[in-house]
């Protein structure tokens, strides 16, 4: 984890994710790993409206886990 934090959701954040002005989103900054290695960067926005509140706790797993096996919600697209 590089950074976690909740922010307003700005320009393109709010047209791409659908959201009204004034939405909070998670902006989590994080290096992916495969077999211990860096492989990739990613930055992620992810509505608060959706998620409830999150810590960085759910992320040192599996933040694709946590959406689908604790809040039980279907993944259908990631960009």
């Amino acid at each position: 984890m590089i950074s976690f934090k909740e922010v307003e959701a700005k320009g393109d954040i709010i047209e791409k994710l659908k959201l009204d002005e004034g939405s909070i989103v998670f902006e989590i900054y994080r290096v992916r790993l495969a077999d211990s290695s860096p492989i990739a960067v990613e930055l992620t926005y992810t509505p608060k409206s959706i998620v409830g509140n999150l810590s960085e706790k759910e992320f040192n797993h599996s933040f694709y886990d946590y959406i689908e096996n604790t809040l039980n919600l279907k993944i259908f697209h990631v960009d």
